[in-house]
């Protein structure tokens, strides 16, 4: 599961000395210069006051608006392309509204193109871009990405976290416990970094450490249903059975909404623990796990289950 950053609140914006409004008195084109006379300049002077002020309450407006709704987080600065583009990139690199990991692969290349971001916005944007890579399946480009985020931001724990996720994605579990090591180090109360580990320890074989991370995930986080999952792999690789269903159980039941690649884990464990224990249940279950990821069976072989 890949974590998305939470949103802070304040950006930079650059200061121009320059107004972007038209003088009053410049001339028209076609037309000689109307020089009013001085009570019309006054009444002239007050009006153009009044609407400094309403574009002043406007701007402000605009800057508490994106510290309401996260768009700051990024710290970038508002350049040629205007206040409205840069929210539209923000937006995007931060996948709000549901958009597509194709559309926040764009806003966020956009604003790390742009040259207009301190580190700070330069790591979020490619974190983000990152999960995006990740959303899509290219898990090259999304530790590539994790990596320049890291380098910019050696403190920002789910980049480590969510590079682990690519590299165990990648069958490259060693680097993965490497990254959740490195994760909990910064934020040692994660409880999704936990179970993130207690996977990966379970496919390498180190059982006990395993349980120990889904454990401590649970303790966290009471009825995690991913650890609820992770756990009941572990118990099915060390042959605990009846634990594994019951596991497996109370993942579904913690998670109804539960989908996709982690549904068919679940199904398949769960289907893999019933038919050793001669459950008539087993083959639904089976059968279900590969409608869902025609694979998995191979996956499981990976992992020395068959």
């Amino acid at each position: 599961m890949f974590v998305k950053l939470p949103r802070s609140n304040s950006f930079d914006l650059a200061t121009d000395t320059k107004s972007n409004m038209e003088r009053w008195d410049r001339p028209t084109f076609g037309r000689r210069k109307y020089i009013a006379p001085k009570s019309e300049q006054k009444s002239s002077t007050i009006r153009l006051r009044q609407i400094a002020g309403i574009v002043a309450l406007a701007f402000v407006g605009f800057v508490g608006t994106s510290l309401c709704f996260g768009n700051t987080k990024f710290y970038y600065t508002i350049r040629s392309s205007g206040p409205s583009t840069l929210s539209q990139q923000l937006d995007q690199c931060s996948g709000k509204n549901g958009i597509s990991a194709d559309q926040q692969i764009l806003g966020c290349s956009a604003l790390i193109n742009s040259g207009g971001g301190n580190d700070r916005g330069l790591s979020e944007a490619l974190y983000n871009r990152g999960n995006a890579y990740a959303a899509n399946g290219n898990f090259e480009r999304a530790i590539a990405d994790y990596d320049q985020a890291i380098r910019l931001n050696p403190t920002m724990a789910v980049a480590f976290d969510n590079r682990g996720v690519a590299y165990s994605k990648k069958n490259q579990f060693e680097h993965a416990i490497a990254d959740y090591d490195e994760a909990l180090r910064l934020n040692p109360n994660s409880a999704l970094a936990l179970h993130n580990r207690c996977w990966a320890r379970a496919v390498v074989g180190r059982f006990d450490d395993a349980l120990s991370d889904c454990g401590e995930s649970l303790r966290l986080r009471p009825q995690y249903a991913d650890a609820l999952r992770n756990r009941g792999f572990v118990y099915l690789k060390t042959g605990a059975f009846d634990k594994a269903i019951i596991d497996y159980d109370a993942a579904l039941q913690n998670n109804p909404k539960m989908a996709g690649s982690e549904l068919a884990i679940v199904l398949y464990g769960r289907g893999l623990a019933k038919a050793k224990r001669e459950d008539p249940g087993a083959n639904a279950d089976i059968l279900a796990a590969r409608a869902i990821s025609p694979d998995i069976a191979e996956q499981f072989a990976d992992y020395g289950l068959r």
